[in-house]
């Protein structure tokens, strides 16, 4: 024996073996074969639900982020529209200049109101293989078509210079 190792041995009670004694701690020294195999096999099966678990995780996180660009270029677009800047033509999946991964959609749609159409306004992606995703926004607008009177104006007044 190695000097300063203690080895401790556990005495049996006379008369008594592993196999016969009633004593669970002596009957077994480790875990058999089976118990090994069923603890790898249930182990298994969580890490294959905790990677499915990750993976639609992962799939409605790049969705949600999606469907988010979608809806701000969306409402970006409708301002433009509102603000003047672009014009409410109909158009079919034109690219937006900033975001040459989107496109944009403008339909034009008559209402009950006769001055006022119904814009509606759809970006989606590019690519027709990504995600399907596509955002609508819609609002009522006066008819671009539709000429308006002239409104009648003050004429300006005439300004009169003292001659002195």
């Amino acid at each position: 024996m190695k000097k300063g190792v203690r080895t401790i041995f556990m005495k049996r009670p006379s008369g008594c073996s592993a196999e016969k004694s009633s004593d669970p701690f002596l009957r077994r020294r480790g875990l058999s074969l089976l118990e090994v195999l069923l603890a790898l096999a249930i182990l298994a099966f969580a890490l294959t639900a905790l990677g499915q678990l990750v993976a639609v995780g992962s799939r409605s996180s790049a969705s949600a982020r999606g469907l988010t660009q979608a809806q701000l270029l969306c409402q970006s677009k409708l301002a433009e529209i509102q603000a003047g800047i672009t014009l409410p033509d109909p158009v079919d999946r034109a690219p937006i200049l900033d975001e040459p991964d989107w496109v944009y959609s403008i339909a034009l749609e008559a209402t009950e109101i006769e001055e006022l159409v119904s814009l509606r306004v759809t970006v989606e992606p590019a690519e027709p293989g990504r995600v399907p995703l596509a955002f609508t926004l819609s609002t009522w607008i006066p008819d671009p078509g539709l000429e308006l009177p002239e409104a009648t104006l003050p004429e300006p007044a005439e300004e009169e210079t003292a001659d002195e």
